[in-house]
């Protein structure tokens, strides 16, 4: 009698146990594909801003001159840059394939080098060295979301 109760306790709780793992199982592959869609948006948002970033550059040297305060400016745009690939490293982590992060930093430590002046310093042709790196990282990322 003891032999079968308890027989039956492992099964029920085998039973339970299993109905758990599908619903997890099935509630985390939910939670990941929607992380894919956060994750293809924050893309899109990046290459926006990197876009909004490099307008900006271009309109800095309009008239083939730096003044003081497009420096000032230009600092805050090199800021800006530093910061855009935020969003997409707190998603990443919670992905199946943080590999893509990795692509993301890569091309961004390329695009990075290029950008990275000292604002004092800049020039009309850094200003256009800029504006090709940005380009290029945007073609990365957009390389990156498909």
């Amino acid at each position: 009698m003891k032999k079968n109760i308890l027989i039956l306790l492992v099964i029920g709780l085998a039973i339970i146990i299993g109905v758990y793992s599908i619903i997890t199982a099935s509630k985390y592959h939910a939670l990941t594909s929607k992380i894919k869609d956060l994750q293809q948006l924050q893309l899109v948002s990046i290459d926006e801003r990197a876009a909004s970033i490099n307008y900006r550059f271009s309109a800095l040297i309009t008239d083939n001159n730096i003044t003081n305060q497009e420096m000032i400016d230009a600092a805050f745009l090199i800021e800006e840059f530093r910061n855009i690939t935020e969003p997409y490293g707190a998603l990443t982590p919670l992905d199946e394939d943080e590999g893509a992060l990795g692509a993301l930093y890569a091309v961004y430590g390329k695009a990075w080098k290029a950008i990275n002046y000292k604002p004092s310093d800049i020039t009309v042709n850094d200003v256009k060295k800029i504006n090709n790196s940005i380009d290029e990282f945007r073609n990365g990322v957009k390389a990156l979301g498909h």
